[in-house]
C-alpha cells in the first residue's frame, strides 16, 4: 500500500513517479525519492541475512578491500577526533566487516557494530569486535554513531534515527554517509550511475532530504559535505594493494573489476553529514 504522506517529512505533497522504468515516490517538500513499494522488514532482514553478501568469496579479497580502504578509515578517525576523544564509545550501524571499527579500536575507542549479514558478523568477530544484529540487543549508551552507506537501506529512516537517539548520550554525535542522488554523475549516467541500486537502496537522498530526516528525528545538523570519497590516497593505495596481492597471493583483478573501479572513482559522489542531538 502506498503511503499518503512522505516517509521523511510527513508532507502530503507526494507524487508517484517513474524513474528509469521503475516506480518511486517523490516528495515536493523535502525532495526525497524512495521506492513506491517498500519491502516488509521481515522480508528485507531475511534477504540481508541470506543473500546480501558484503564480502568476497575469498579471504584474500576481503583483506585486499580492508587494506586499500585504510586511508579512508583513518580520515574518518581524524574527523571524529574533532568531536570526541578515546575512550569514548562508538557504534557503527551497518558495519559490514567492521573495518572502520577495527581502526577505531586501535585508537583507543570502545566499539560496537550492528550488522545483519551473518557472514560479515562472523568475520568481524574473529577480530574480537562485538557485533550485534540490532540496536535492541544493547543497553549501552554511545558517544558517537556511524552510518556508512547504510541509512538508504532502511524501510523507515526517520523512525530508526529516532530510536537510535535513545541509544546515544545527550551530548552524542552522529555521522552519516549516503550516495548523493543530486550528483551530476547520477544525472548524466541515470540508471547506470554506480550507486543507483534500487534493488538494495530504498531511499535516495540529497542534501535537503537527508537534513530533513535528521531534523525530524531530533538532531541538529553541524556540517554537510558533498564530495567524492575516493580521493587520491584511496586511489593510490588501491593500485599499490593490487600490485602487492597480485605478486604475493596471485590475486588478479579482472578487466571488468578494473573498469568498475575506475567508474566508481569517476562517478561516486556521497553526502557526509554530522549532527548532534537537539
Amino acid at each position: 500500500m502506498l503511503q499518503n504522506t512522505c516517509k521523511i517529512c510527513n508532507s502530503k505533497k507526494i507524487n508517484q513517479i517513474k524513474l528509469y522504468n521503475q516506480e518511486f515516490i517523490k516528495c515536493e517538500n523535502c525532495t526525497i525519492v524512495y521506492k513506491a513499494q517498500i519491502p516488509e522488514n521481515d522480508l528485507l532482514n531475511n534477504y540481508y541475512k541470506k543473500d546480501y553478501k558484503l564480502i568476497g568469496d575469498e579471504i584474500i579479497e576481503t583483506e585486499f578491500r580492508r587494506l586499500f580502504r585504510a586511508t579512508e578509515q583513518l580520515e574518518l578517525i581524524n574527523l571524529i577526533h574533532n568531536y570526541i576523544q578515546a575512550p569514548a564509545k562508538i557504534i557503527d550501524i551497518g558495519c559490514d566487516n567492521a573495518f572502520f571499527l577495527d581502526t577505531a579500536r586501535r585508537f583507543g575507542f570502545e566499539v560496537t557494530g550492528i550488522e545483519l549479514s551473518q557472514r560479515a558478523r562472523l568475520y568481524a568477530e574473529q577480530s574480537g569486535i562485538q557485533i550485534l544484529q540490532s540496536t535492541n540487543e544493547t543497553t549501552e549508551l554511545f558517544d558517537f554513531a556511524i552510518m556508512n552507506h547504510s541509512l538508504e537501506h532502511f524501510t523507515d529512516p526517520v523512525t530508526f534515527l529516532s530510536e537510535l537517539k535513545k541509544k546515544l548520550n545527550q551530548n552524542a554525535y552522529i555521522l552519516i554517509r549516503v550516495p548523493d542522488f543530486d550528483s551530476i554523475y547520477r544525472k548524466i549516467f541515470g540508471k547506470r550511475w554506480i550507486w543507483f541500486q534500487p534493488d538494495k537502496h530504498i531511499f535516495h537522498f540529497n542534501s535537503k532530504s537527508l537534513s530533513a530526516a535528521l531534523n525530524n528525528a531530533g538532531f541538529d545538523i553541524i556540517s554537510l559535505l558533498r564530495h567524492s570519497p575516493n580521493n587520491r590516497f584511496t586511489k593510490y593505495l588501491y593500485y599499490i594493494c593490487k600490485t602487492f596481492f597480485k605478486k604475493y597471493y596471485n590475486n588478479k583483478i579482472s578487466l571488468k573489476k578494473a573498469i568498475a573501479r575506475h567508474y566508481e572513482d569517476l562517478t561516486g559522489r556521497e553526502i557526509l553529514l554530522i549532527a548532534k542531538i537537539k
